[in-house]
């Protein structure tokens, strides 16, 4: 069957059943491929997601492989980021375990993780958006604007997270400046990356290599978020459009409850499959933003660094008292590293700090969406006129009831916003316990 044919015969089944309601065209045939589509090219492009056909509005085209020109570049990608970890937990064992290495060996170990869940992502996705859309052809339509809030958060979100990394680079710089005005290249990239250049000879074009490699850290550091984001706001618009449907129905007199509830039920399955692929991802992205939110809120009360640089000492100065231009000089140096890198260090954790805290509860927010969605229809039904209530709306009713529709970290938890509570009291307890046991060391 052609494409043309396919979109046909959706069409034709989805007006028998919901002319009634809503008028259909070919144009609102939204679905998974076209929501996501752009966020995953945005993977592909930083050399992290081997899927072909991306750049494809049909999804028939859409194919993992390994047999193509892009496959170097994706495994140059995925080298630099077990070269990293690597080399930060040979740094860590040698240099010794405090929170302040840790962050680093954190970081680029989940980097690592999520690249290996891309892989396996890619791997299933084209197998998934046939079953999706096996599923969606039973479906009501999404709209158009679906797509359109995915590819604004993708654009938003990565837009924010390139000015948090740009400000970190002007960050160190400052502090390299601060050093050694005269290497300051080489006083970043050491300070920046100890466990590279402290086993190695510096060299400039070292320096730029492994900092691309830390670009696409970084990049994968939201992306994590970002993927299910994406998702559910896609998840949610299906859900949506379902309750908004029952909403105009309930009240005509051609009204069949079971075959809403059939088509709940359908949703019910399209949640479950996705979450079959991304529940893992779910796990690894919660528990990377619970960690850096912990360290970040720490180094803050804690008021020491935030784990990122160490600045040098330029105070340690060996000034001589008879000799008045060096004191000048030597009070210059102090006031210019004092105000470039204090404002440079309050400007870049602050910006930090609240595009991680946005960023987690944009992420638990959207994701909470699809358990609250799901949920509407009881208030629809239960507002329904006495003459019209049959034991179709009871089974309706005990189905919402009793089936858990929410995205979950592998059935170790759901994502609602109750959970939101639990994990914002989980912060506070462990601040209190780092803050804590941090007293006791000192």
């Amino acid at each position: 069957m052609t494409l043309k044919k396919k979109n046909e015969t959706i069409k034709s089944k989805l007006k028998k059943f919901y002319q009634p309601y809503i008028s259909v065209t070919t144009n609102d045939l939204g679905g998974l491929h076209s929501a996501i589509r752009f966020t995953l090219l945005c993977g592909r492009v930083m050399g992290l997601l081997p899927v072909a056909g991306l750049r494809n509005i049909k999804s028939h085209k859409v194919r993992f492989t390994l047999r193509s020109l892009y496959t170097p570049y994706y495994i140059t990608s995925v080298l630099g980021q077990v070269l990293l970890f690597i080399t930060t937990y040979m740094w860590i064992i040698q240099q010794g375990i405090t929170l302040s290495n840790a962050t680093n060996a954190v970081f680029y170990a989940s980097s690592l993780v999520s690249s290996i869940n891309l892989l396996n992502i890619g791997r299933n996705w084209p197998v998934l958006l046939r079953k999706v859309e096996e599923i969606e052809s039973n479906l009501p339509p999404l709209s158009r604007k679906v797509a359109f809030l995915c590819n604004i958060t993708t654009v938003v979100t990565l837009l924010a997270a390139l000015v948090e990394h740009i400000l970190s680079i002007l960050h160190g710089f400052a502090i390299a400046n601060s050093c050694d005005p005269d290497h300051v290249y080489e006083n970043y990239f050491r300070q920046y990356m100890p466990w590279i250049f402290d086993y190695t000879p510096y060299a400039l074009w070292k320096g730029i290599l492994i900092e691309i490699i830390n670009i696409q850290s970084t990049f994968i550091w939201s992306y994590n978020d970002l993927i299910i984001m994406t998702i559910s706001i896609y998840l949610t618009g299906h859900f949506t459009t379902h309750n908004e449907l029952l909403e105009k129905a309930v009240y005509q007199a051609h009204f069949s409850c079971e075959d809403f509830r059939t088509q709940h039920l359908k949703i019910v399955r399209l949640v479950k499959l996705i979450n079959e692929q991304i529940g893992i991802y779910i796990v690894t992205s919660f528990g990377s933003n619970l960690y850096w939110i912990c360290t970040q809120l720490f180094f803050s009360l804690n008021k020491t660094e935030n784990g990122h640089l160490v600045p040098c000492k330029v105070a340690e100065v060996d000034v001589p008292n008879h000799q008045l231009v060096l004191w000048i000089d030597w009070i210059t140096q102090i006031l210019f590293f004092r105000l470039t890198y204090c404002n440079e260090h309050t400007i870049y954790f602050l910006y930090s700090f609240l595009f991680l805290a946005m960023k987690t509860m944009l992420v638990l927010l959207l994701a909470a969406r699809v358990h609250s969605t799901s949920t509407e229809p009881l208030i629809i039904l239960y507002n329904m006129p006495g003459n019209i209530f049959n034991i179709e709306v009871e089974r309706f009713i005990t189905q919402i009831k009793n089936i858990k529709v929410a995205l979950s970290g592998l059935d170790f938890f759901y994502v609602t916003k109750t959970m939101i509570l639990t994990l914002l009291g989980t912060i506070v307890t462990y601040e209190l316990v780092l803050l804590q046991f941090n007293g006791q060391g000192n």
